[in-house]
């Protein structure tokens, strides 16, 4: 029986199918990984293909994102990508051994970084959002830590969360001295009643001992 081509129509929606998946700007690295394993299950088509873009070159576009993609991560430190690329990736040992390395030194600087903020923050009710921040980079900090030293290739352990814990602990004081901005002789009510409601939103930011530090501080300013 003779063989039948694919129908060259199908074949350009497929096409126009990547082209549409790959035009987002935030693509997690493990859905990039499922549409190169697809785009290669696909090279045997190109062999049909009557005009326009290739499979072969659709799988260039994806390793290049793929590529680009690894060296952001380990700069915004982005936990869900730095975890494909450590735990779920089949790479190399000697891959994993340099990005978890590469990793450990950006660990470190964004960790130097953080304590400078949190020394230098200035606390008013204003400053809110700025204490949510923090505390979600100091979360995402730890988890991207433990994460680097769960890898058997690291030649060190970051062993950060004394030093992490100690500036979420900072960062605490820091919101609870707000509370003792409110004072027996502190006519302000409007002012007062600002001050407690930015304390309960960024209490949320915290667990445990911490939040209820800060919740205790606000009952007895309330």
């Amino acid at each position: 029986a003779l063989y039948t081509p694919p129908n060259q129509g199908l074949l350009m929606r497929l096409k126009s199918g990547f082209a549409s998946a790959l035009s987002g700007a935030a693509i997690p690295a493990s859905h990039l990984h499922g549409a190169l394993l697809l785009a290669k299950q696909l090279l045997v088509l190109d062999f049909y293909e009557t005009g326009g873009e290739k499979f072969e070159a659709i799988c260039h576009q994806i390793e290049n994102r793929l590529n680009q993609q690894k060296f952001k991560a380990l700069n915004t430190l982005d936990f869900a990508d730095l975890q494909f690329w450590l735990q779920q990736y089949d790479a190399d040992p000697n891959e994993r051994r340099e990005l978890a390395r590469a990793l450990s030194q950006n660990v470190e600087t964004a960790v130097s970084l953080r304590e400078q903020e949190v020394r230098l923050l200035v606390m008013d009710s204003s400053a809110t959002q700025a204490v949510v921040t923090l505390m979600a980079n100091l979360e995402n900090l730890q988890a991207v830590a433990e994460l680097h030293d769960s890898v058997p290739e690291a030649t060190c352990k970051l062993a950060l969360k004394q030093a992490l814990q100690k500036e979420k602990q900072r960062l605490a004081e820091k919101v609870m001295a707000m509370a003792h901005l409110i004072t027996e002789d502190f006519t302000d009510f409007f002012a007062a009643r600002q001050i407690l409601s930015s304390l309960e939103t960024v209490s949320g930011s915290f667990d445990g001992p911490l939040k209820e530090e800060i919740l205790s501080a606000i009952k007895t300013k309330s």
